[in-house]
């Protein structure tokens, strides 16, 4: 296949990858990298459809394409920046656009060789900042993340082949870009990767939706915290794990005192600021292993594994409750914010999530009979009170 037919190539699938790009932003107007990826892919397009129509021979005009080609792969930077971090910078697209220019403007036709080399320079750089920002982002363990870096990374050591190319043989270049043996193989690479980049890039976008949508469907939205499906299958999975390791789990349920009259006295917009903050505290005192959960109004929930006991589980949960008994501040006043707290542990109170969560709610009931704010851990000789169906009752 010849050097223009490649050219043309590349050029065609980076507006197929384009068109497919804008109809996913569309179902995703919110997503700003969106509009960079198509901006990146539309300009790459334009340098490649310059390279197929302006002759090695024209000599500064070969500036363009080349130009347009590292703007092009500035946008992809950005876009990078912008599906990793939520932010981007201009720096990326601005300044080795400029470089290239300016290289252009200051070489002399005889050193073409020498040109062809640097530019190469900064579309490794390029190449190689895409690879290492979807690096950054790999930890939400996306599948399609290592195969953007692959991709990046094979075209960046591409770049580089490039780069000893023209630093070599400078002295035999008659041209910036000479249809050669060496720029036929960059494009075959080129046409791979752009197909699988498009492919990789489309496919991590949809599995981050996939993701987002999974993290709704079973954290509040209020508090971001595990809702109660969730709650519910972690605690069944910790059970699990603690039946077959010899274990125990305790069980935390966690009420808000004078809830309702936070909520008449300062509004509901006041009652939704202390449930959040309450969240944020309770989120920050659990250990990385345990669970927080908000099961519905001023109701939480928290798993504890691998706890030593009923006695271990008592000072637990008295120090959880000492971070989490602070008022928060609204609008300059201070508001209580004040749980009861009630706990079981497995296997001692009970050895299914139904008996746990029963005996946690009658520990619940004591502390608050107690005089609220407090926290009881639950034993034998409490009272039961109304339990049904897993639901529980106030």
């Amino acid at each position: 296949m010849d050097v223009i037919t490649l050219f043309v190539a590349n050029a065609i699938i980076l507006v197929v990858m384009s068109c497919g790009f804008y109809a996913a932003s569309r179902t995703q107007p919110d997503e700003s990298w969106w509009s960079s990826w198509i901006v990146a892919n539309l300009v790459l397009a334009a340098g490649l459809a310059g390279f197929a129509v302006i002759p090695p021979s024209a000599g500064i005009a070969n500036a363009l394409p080349h130009a347009l080609l590292v703007l092009g792969f500035g946008f992809r930077w950005r876009a990078a920046q912008q599906f990793v971090h939520g932010r981007s910078s201009w720096l990326p697209v601005l300044a080795p656009t400029g470089a290239t220019l300016a290289l252009f403007a200051l070489a002399s036709t005889s050193d073409p060789g020498l040109v062809y080399a640097a530019v190469n320079v900064v579309l490794v750089a390029q190449t190689a900042g895409i690879a290492w920002q979807f690096w950054l982002g790999r930890g939400n363990a996306i599948p399609s993340s290592y195969g953007l870096i692959l991709s990046y990374s094979v075209l960046a050591l591409s770049f580089a082949a490039r780069v000893v190319h023209g630093a070599t043989f400078s002295e035999s270049f008659t041209a910036y870009l000479p249809h050669d043996r060496m720029l036929q193989i960059h494009l075959i690479v080129a046409v791979v990767h752009t197909t699988a980049s498009g492919a990789f890039a489309l496919s991590r976008a949809y599995e981050r939706v996939v993701r987002r949508h999974q993290h709704a469907a079973m954290h509040d939205g209020l508090t971001h915290l595990a809702n109660r499906t969730y709650f519910h299958e972690r605690l069944r999975q910790a059970l699990d794990k603690a039946e077959v390791g010899g274990t125990n789990v305790g069980v935390l349920l966690l009420d808000l005192d004078h809830f309702k009259q936070i909520n008449d006295t300062w509004g509901h917009a006041a009652g939704d600021d202390l449930l959040r903050s309450f969240a944020d505290r309770l989120r920050a005192a659990v250990p990385p292993n345990g669970t927080a959960a908000r099961l519905g109004g001023d109701e939480f929930a928290v798993i504890l594994p691998d706890v030593g006991g009923p006695e271990e589980l008592s000072i637990l949960v008295s120090s959880l409750a000492g971070q989490l008994y602070k008022a928060i501040e609204h609008f300059g006043s201070q508001i209580a914010c004040r749980p009861s707290i009630g706990a079981s542990v497995f296997p001692q109170h009970g050895g299914t999530a139904h008996d746990l969560l029963k005996n946690a709610d009658i520990a619940l009931y004591r502390a608050k009979a107690e005089g609220r704010r407090t926290s009881v851990v639950f034993d034998a000789t409490m009272v039961t009170h109304s339990y049904k169906d897993g639901e529980l009752y106030r």
